[in-house]
């Protein structure tokens, strides 16, 4: 309410103060990022388009997952929060040259969250049974966490590489000694991997 206020009193000049203000107010430059690609679609850019892109920069500083989602927590939050900006700016009005720069900067961040925190690793445990292992990644493709990007594709990759091990139908269902029960699994996982954009 205060920046409201102080756009009406302060006309253009407050305007752009009160743009850049709201968004160096945000909790983290993912959050930035959402503020400035929503007005990006208001009555406010016509005029002040250059401002929103001034300050939208400020996401190229943030270089880890922690840096750009400062106030997210857990592994799935921080994904999240990165993954929203992603989303809003990919939707905005900005400049097609801006969204694009800015989107392709939030997936490098994800891409190095994965491989630094060794995210796909982790769900991918060379001792748990090929269908847990396969299950976890494909769910976790088709969970939203991760936008259409590189990051996204790290952990597709995993997937693929387990789906062209010889046999993987059979050993998926190994330990399913139940005909219809291993034919209901599989039937299941296809599903999943068509949700996850894997079919």
């Amino acid at each position: 309410m205060c920046g409201a206020r102080f756009i009406e009193a302060g006309g253009a000049l407050g305007q752009r103060s009160a743009i850049a203000a709201t968004a160096k107010a945000m909790p983290d430059p993912a959050r930035g990022v959402m503020y400035l690609s929503d007005l990006s679609g208001t009555e406010f850019a016509s005029d002040h388009i250059n401002v929103i892109v001034e300050e939208i920069d400020n996401v190229f500083g943030a270089r880890v997952i922690r840096e750009l989602c400062s106030h997210a927590n857990s592994p799935k939050d921080l994904m999240m929060t990165a993954t929203g900006a992603f989303h809003s700016a990919a939707r905005s009005a900005l400049p097609d040259e801006v969204k694009s720069k800015v989107t392709e900067h939030i997936d490098t961040v994800l891409e190095r969250y994965l491989a630094d925190e060794n995210i796909v690793e982790k769900l991918d445990n060379p001792n748990a049974h090929l269908r847990d292992r396969a299950v976890r990644l494909v769910k976790f493709c088709g969970a939203g966490v991760l936008p259409e990007g590189k990051a996204l594709q790290m952990a597709r990759q995993r997937i693929t590489e387990l789906l062209r091990q010889p046999n993987f139908d059979k050993k998926f269902v190994e330990g399913l000694d139940d005909p219809k029960v291993a034919e209901a699994a599989l039937r299941s996982f296809f599903k999943l991997l068509q949700k996850a954009g894997l079919s």
